[in-house]
């Protein structure tokens, strides 16, 4: 998924600003090399006005799902959840 992100902000900016589509990247960013943050950084500035449509990039760097969401889950009908 790392390797997706790095190749979206160091080669696919250029397409995406041609192609009008704004790019986002969702998640918690703490333990994710500098090379990258900067990338990331870099992308959402240069689609920031695009207006043609979004990329979400939507990623989570902890090893666990969290306990409140992990409550929410279990209060969803089984034929919600994800197998």
């Amino acid at each position: 998924l790392m390797k997706l992100a790095l190749k979206v902000v160091s080669h696919d900016t250029k397409r995406l600003v041609k192609n009008g589509i704004r790019t986002r990247f969702l998640g918690r960013r703490q333990g994710l090399s500098g090379a990258l943050l900067a990338g990331i950084e870099r992308a959402e500035e240069a689609t920031a006005l695009m207006q043609k449509g979004t990329l979400l990039i939507c990623f989570n760097t902890s090893p666990a799902i969290p306990r409140p969401v992990g409550r929410g889950m279990k209060s969803l009908p089984a034929s919600a959840r994800f197998p």
